[in-house]
């Protein structure tokens, strides 16, 4: 009788924990921002997650690794472009605390730590038409203004870019499951040559709101984000 007294306080004050789920999730901050959290499994770690983090309306993307702490408390640390341009953790201390219940992800900043959102951002809902993570997915994306190329045999594909602020050819490596480096493209005398101090990655996405296949490209190193649906 206790135990089943005790479990109904805990659901009636909300505070019933639980573990983070894979799936999109739809948000606020303080401010009534609107931000998109979606999660997917990391294959290679048991329990651990990649998070996507996008502020549509300040162009600001961010992507985590997901750690966990406990069954419901988690650390994020944000993933950059590391040496020999493999997408993974340059600062142990997590960026953002997430905090699952019942029916809620409320993240919380690290102060310490820059690279992370800088305010608390609570999600309450599961997307109902969520984006879903992607192999590549070659074709024409804003209107043509970038086009993507099937991989090729050494698990690269090119992609030209005519869109504002990202005019140029570019060689996109996969170097963590379903994430790719993107490389730009100098053509010299010795042949092509890739950028030794490249801070972009790329990830494609399926579904959503509006449906169709997404390209979302994000510097590391700032948090800038492009975003382009075909």
């Amino acid at each position: 009788m206790k135990y089943m007294l005790l479990m109904f306080a805990l659901l009636c004050s909300g505070l019933v924990h639980a573990a983070l789920e894979v799936g999109s999730y739809d948000g606020v901050d303080n401010a009534r921002n609107d931000y998109e959290l979606h999660v997917r499994e990391l294959p290679e770690r048991r329990g651990s997650f990649i998070g996507l983090l996008i502020n549509g309306k300040q162009s600001k993307v961010r992507a985590y690794l997901i750690d966990a702490f406990s069954s419901s408390k988690y650390g994020l640390l944000s993933l950059r472009l590391t040496g020999n341009y493999n997408i993974g953790v340059s600062n142990t201390l997590p960026s953002i605390s997430l905090t699952a219940t019942s029916d809620t992800l409320v993240l919380t900043p690290n102060g310490e730590n820059d690279m992370g959102f800088s305010t608390s951002i609570t999600f309450k809902t599961k997307s109902k038409k969520p984006l879903r993570w992607s192999p590549l997915i070659a074709g024409n994306y804003s209107s043509k203004q970038i086009v993507v190329s099937n991989l090729d045999a050494e698990n690269e594909a090119t992609m030209t870019s005519k869109a504002q602020g990202l005019v140029g050819d570019y060689v996109l490596r996969e170097t963590r499951q379903d994430m790719y480096v993107v490389l730009s493209t100098q053509l010299t005398s010795t042949g092509v040559k890739l950028d030794k101090n490249a801070t972009l990655f790329a990830v494609f996405m399926k579904g959503g709101r509006f449906g169709g296949d997404q390209l979302v490209i994000v510097n590391s190193a700032t948090g800038a984000a492009a975003r382009a649906g075909n």
